[in-house]
């Protein structure tokens, strides 16, 4: 049997006064047993009365933070507060009021409610208030329903007038199958239309184009009419338009989806469907819209189809949609390899997918594995593209499929924007759409062809279909090679490997320095002989006592230094130089600078002073105060620079070897 507690036992152990002690008996704050005229008390009471009291803390906490309209705080103390003492009916009272509120616009709340007001009856079973609202939730239940449904699928009057205005060129298309131009009218409509989408739904982002391109390989593989597979290439573009209507909260809802969010998200393809027939769109695209998510057991939806009544079109989308999604890297899981994804679609062949497409997608990608190989982990520096396009699907289609290859994909909306990431990233090549909005392409092409920083980047350009005479202009401005839209993936990416893999052979720009090398130098400088128009001067650069330095402070000091030799050549040359000048590093630490007569005397100084002003940074202080460093009780001088230059000015020179042979006899080196 329990010890029972004296009055005076419970005083002490509260740490109240006696006469607290008797009011709050008397008043049934604290339970107690009468014995004659004393009073009992049973510990476990008197624990209860603890946790009561910790237990009231938290609950004046909750009740002030939701007079200041702080709710989720307020259920934070309110957990608490439950959580120390289970029968806290005030706890309970008020956690029910404010899930009930929520309750009204979210469904999941309902049943939370329901929970804290049965526990709320189990402490206070006659509480009739109590069992009224637990009746009233079946039809707050069907009336939240309602209302969030409407909330969910917005009002789509503006959606509706941007695409019957969109839609024209489209329905064109299936009027004049054989017409080129209006099929490309049409297939940049589509694009628009489906930038609108993936601006809603992130994880859509960039994957359109590529779906379009596969979906379309497949069509052939089947045999399937070229009428057909156009309509599916536009298809590929907007059949998940209907997401235009869904609200953006839950499409971009970061955590699971409750059940009523999940077939919000469904009527999609039901609302696409309704959207497109309004607006005139051909029988063979709106099947594709209304059934790309029916499943060949007759467990998909919206209509529960099976086997062959799925419109073929509709069971190709299924697994290029499918295939994309695995292979994508999402929040909650690593992407999956090429054939990790096509094992996963095998195992779903007959349930979910049609293994004849299924097999026919592999078929048709089977050369194009690279397009979905995962970017290497390898410590390897990645080739850097740079994408200018100011259409932002186009450009986040070329980005994603060549992320997957392995590349480092960068994108410039604009011509002037693409400039200044030209200089600052330094990218390895450029695809270049022919439409720019704020300058022509053929413009930017010539800049960057003409500008010695620039000048060995290679240019694709992604053009229209035109004539001879636009071919002949886009190479002739300085681009490498061009592409027609609407373009292959592919063949882009095949495009570039094979440009890269020749500039690797050709290639000795400097790895530290990033500057172009001597083959790069001897082909300007001829570049410049052949002018006869003009003069040229070539200014030699070497460091001096660099091997005394190296062996003191060590060969990762040295490097720094031939790095700060490289940034206060290219500092000086933007401030001071011409705009068509050339820098080279030629090897070791010596360096070239290709430029106009007039303008040797004034870089040398100019590259002396900046010089001698940085290095001291190399440097330990004392090395620099005593103007010499010790290796091997040897004294050697600190680094300085000599320079020696030629010209053509008054002397005929024909050659590269001439220059240079000349410009190292005049070397002398540059005092402070």
């Amino acid at each position: 049997m329990e010890d029972l507690l004296t009055i005076e036992d419970v005083a002490e152990i509260l740490r109240l006064k006696l006469l607290t002690v008797y009011r709050w008996v008397e008043s049934g704050k604290i339970r107690g047993i009468k014995i004659g005229k004393g009073w009992r008390f049973k510990k476990s009471e008197i624990d209860r009365f603890l946790k009561d009291q910790e237990s009231q803390g938290h609950h004046e906490i909750a009740v002030k933070l939701y007079q200041q309209g702080k709710v989720n705080e307020a259920v934070s103390a309110l957990k608490k507060s439950i959580n120390i003492y289970p029968e806290k009916a005030d706890s309970h009272a008020l956690l029910s009021e404010i899930y009930f509120e929520k309750a009204k616009k979210d469904k999941e709340y309902i049943s939370l409610t329901e929970k804290t007001l049965n526990q709320l009856l189990n402490i206070d079973p006659d509480n009739l208030e109590i069992i009224s609202k637990l009746k009233g939730l079946s039809s707050l239940y069907e009336t939240v329903a309602i209302e969030y449904e409407t909330a969910a699928i917005e009002n789509h009057d503006d959606v509706y007038v941007k695409i019957k205005n969109l839609i024209q060129p489209i329905i064109k298309t299936f009027t004049a199958h054989e017409d080129s131009d209006i099929f490309e009218e049409a297939y940049r409509t589509a694009n628009s239309l489906s930038k609108m989408v993936e601006e809603k739904d992130s994880y859509l982002s960039g994957h359109s184009e590529k779906r379009s391109v596969y979906i379309t390989a497949i069509a052939h593989e089947l045999g399937i009419s070229s009428t057909q597979a156009r309509a599916l290439q536009i298809a590929a573009l907007i059949y998940d338009i209907g997401k235009l209507c869904i609200n953006e909260e839950i499409l971009k809802k970061p955590g699971k989806l409750n059940e009523m969010e999940i077939n919000t998200i469904r009527s999609h393809s039901v609302i696409g469907e309704k959207i497109l027939r309004d607006v005139g769109m051909p029988d063979d695209i709106l099947k594709c819209v209304r059934h790309h998510h029916e499943s060949l057991d007759g467990k998909g939806y919206p209509d529960g189809l099976k086997g062959d009544n799925i419109p073929i079109g509709a069971r190709i989308i299924k697994v290029v949609d499918a295939f994309g999604a695995m292979v994508s890297l999402r929040p909650y899981r690593e992407p999956l390899s090429f054939d990790g994804a096509l094992d996963q679609l095998r195992s779903g062949g007959g349930k979910d997918f049609d293994l004849r497409v299924i097999d026919a997608f592999a078929s048709a990608i089977a050369e194009e594995k690279n397009l979905f190989r995962l970017p290497s982990r390898k410590n390897v520096k990645s080739k850097k593209i740079l994408v200018v396009n100011d259409e932002p699907w186009t450009a986040g289609a070329i980005k994603g499929s060549l992320e997957m290859e392995g590349f480092d994909a960068i994108t410039s909306p604009n011509g002037e924007a693409a400039l200044q990431r030209i200089y600052e990233v330094k990218p390895d090549l450029v695809i270049l759409d022919v439409f720019l909005p704020d300058m022509d392409c053929h413009t930017l092409c010539r800049r960057l062809s003409q500008d010695s920083r620039t000048t060995q980047i290679p240019i694709i350009i992604i053009s229209t279909a035109g004539t001879i005479d636009d071919e002949i202009a886009i190479m002739e401005s300085g681009a490498d090679d061009y592409l027609t839209k609407p373009f292959n993936l592919r063949e882009l990416v095949a495009m570039i490997n094979a440009r890269l893999r020749r500039i690797d052979r050709e290639n000795d720009v400097n790895p530290l320095t990033e500057l172009p090398g001597a083959s790069y130098a001897k082909a300007d400088l001829l570049k410049r002989i052949n002018d006869s128009s003009k003069k040229l001067g070539m200014l030699r650069v070497d460091l001096d006592n660099l091997k005394a330095f190296n062996d003191v402070y060590g060969l990762l000091h040295g490097d720094k230094v031939i790095k700060l030799v490289a940034d206060v050549l290219q500092d000086v040359m933007k401030t001071s130089g011409n705009k068509d000048d050339f820098i080279g590093h030629i090897g070791g630490d010596n360096f070239i600078i290709i430029t106009s007569p007039d303008n040797i005397e004034m870089l040398r100084n100019q590259i002396a002073t900046e010089f001698y002003k940085r290095i001291p940074a190399c440097y330990h202080k004392d090395d620099v105060e005593r103007g010499y460093i010790l290796r091997d009780n040897e004294r050697h001088s600190l680094m300085s620079m000599s320079m020696g230059y030629a010209t053509n000015k008054d002397r005929n020179i024909h050659n590269y070897h001439d220059f240079e042979k000349i410009a190292s006899e005049e070397m002398v080196c540059v005092k402070k």
